[in-house]
């Protein structure tokens, strides 16, 4: 589901710019010693529903100014973005669009028209437990990603920046108690919220920040109505599966110490088997950093090779106490059963008028 948009306009009038200068906040720089002005920019903080926040931001002056927007569709929606949201790019961003020229009371070009520097597109699980979510991320502790660092922070969040993508996954719960409960509290009744908070608890989320992935896969920045939501689906999996590793292989994923024996003992001759099956035990208990440590940096690299040629997966299995809690067999992918992709009734009300624009 897509959660937040980064959108830029065609050239707007000079009405149009005008009437958001008079909204925002005016920025400038001059050269002290020429006097020329080295940039002009405006920006601002538009209130939308649920008091959620729509950075607004004018490059440029007069006619042939742009203006930038970025603000999470599904938060202007619902309120929050713990579950419900859309797969329908081009209806959010109609949508988005026509919340700014209320606020603003201009006139803009059609959202159909925007070009889009910015999706995060995230699916949300139901791991049945506040334990289950904090026991997923303990058996993630050792996980690493090709060429990036992966930052932890406890047993609630793992973060991967990168130019191309950023990927995160969360635990919702906390997530939702530090930034949007408090926000809620005043506009939604306390049985609502906390039926949310627990909800929320339940749940991880996996998002997958799409920036510059764009440019190489369209050769420039695509309009939005050029985006679907089965492409940044792809894009989200794909990434979150090479965090996890298991995205490469060809046949059914199996993760407990039978199975992958089974499977090596398969595949392999006997002594074969049983050293890739030493590296994948280490693995499951120790996660990549340590396992590598051991080994020489050849034996490691085909061990791994040969592991996810395999299907055999180290993460989840049943090596770790702590990966009994949650389902055995959970991806954080979007074909996961347990994977929440319904629209909200409310958000599919709020975007039939722009679905039928089209």
């Amino acid at each position: 589901m897509l959660d937040t948009l980064r959108i830029v306009s065609p050239a707007l009038t000079r009405e149009a710019a005008a009437a958001l200068v008079a909204r925002g906040v005016q920025r400038s720089a001059v050269d002290t010693e020429t006097g020329e002005e080295l940039y002009n920019i405006t920006t601002a903080e538009l209130l939308g529903s649920y008091d959620h926040r729509i950075m607004l931001k004018l490059e440029g002056e007069g006619g042939g100014s742009n203006i930038v927007l970025e603000g999470s569709v599904h938060k202007l929606m619902l309120g929050h973005n713990a579950y419900g949201g859309s797969a329908d790019p081009l209806a959010c961003a109609r949508l988005l669009v026509a919340r700014v020229e209320a606020l603003v009371g201009c006139s803009l070009p059609s959202a159909d028209l925007w070009t889009c520097r910015k999706v995060d597109w995230a699916n949300v699980y139901d791991l049945g437990s506040y334990e289950a979510v904090e026991g997923y991320f303990r058996a993630l502790q050792g996980v690493s990603y090709p060429r990036r660092k992966v930052a932890r922070y406890a047993f609630e969040s793992i973060h991967v920046p990168g130019r191309m993508t950023t990927i995160k996954l969360y635990h919702k719960g906390p997530e939702f108690s530090t930034h949007d409960r408090k926000r809620l509290k005043d506009c939604m009744e306390h049985e609502q919220l906390e039926q949310l908070q627990q909800t929320a608890n339940r749940l991880l989320r996996s998002e997958v920040s799409i920036r510059r992935r764009m440019v190489e896969d369209f050769g420039s920045w695509p309009l939005v109505s050029q985006l679907t939501g089965e492409y940044l689906e792809r894009i989200h999996d794909a990434e979150i599966a090479r965090l996890v590793r298991e995205g490469c292989a060809e046949m059914e994923t199996v993760r407990t110490y039978l199975e992958v024996k089974a499977r090596l003992y398969d595949l392999h001759t006997s002594g074969t088997a049983a050293a890739i099956l030493g590296t994948w035990m280490q693995l499951s208990a120790l996660g990549e950093s340590e396992t590598k440590k051991g080994k020489a940096a050849r034996t490691f690299y085909r061990h791994r090779k040969q592991l996810l040629e395999a299907g055999c997966s180290w993460h989840s299995t049943d090596i770790r106490q702590a990966a009994q809690i949650f389902p055995i067999d959970f991806l954080p992918v979007s074909s996961d059963p347990r994977a929440w992709k319904l629209e909200a009734p409310e958000v599919t009300a709020q975007l039939e008028p722009y679905r039928r624009a089209g």
